[in-house]
């Protein structure tokens, strides 16, 4: 009876290793770093295997990003930043028009860059 005890136990202990060798390993392995950048603005994140930019990762770095490159251009005023800006609101951004009237009034840069905070809000794409 205890050789039967014995050889379970050392069966599910090959089982968890197996477990962890085949399918936990692989996966932290397969984490890497990706960074985007612009300017003097640079955002670090995590994806396994493939940037999928579909994923709320990429999304919450886009949204880091556009919020560096708007305190970047608060401190000097750049065209390129601000293009940059427009492009990233308008393909990541969330809406920052009131519920009654239409976004477009609320497109201007300097309508981003005073409701920065809430068009690239980090906690809205994580939640």
């Amino acid at each position: 009876m205890a050789e039967r005890r014995t050889a379970g136990v050392v069966l599910e202990g090959l089982a968890f290793i197996a477990v962890v060798c085949f399918w936990v390993l692989p996966y932290i392995i397969l984490k890497s770093t990706h960074t985007l950048s612009f300017k003097n603005c640079s955002v670090e994140f995590k994806y396994y295997a493939a940037v999928d930019t579909a994923d709320d990762g990429y999304q919450l770095a886009k949204h880091k990003l556009a919020l560096c490159l708007c305190n970047a251009y608060s401190r000097k005023k750049d065209i390129e930043v601000g293009k940059q800006l427009i492009k990233l609101y308008r393909q990541h951004g969330n809406s920052i028009a009131p519920q009654g009237d239409s976004r477009g009034s609320y497109n201007s840069l300097d309508s981003i860059l005073k409701y920065r905070t809430m068009a690239f809000d980090t906690v809205l794409v994580s939640d």
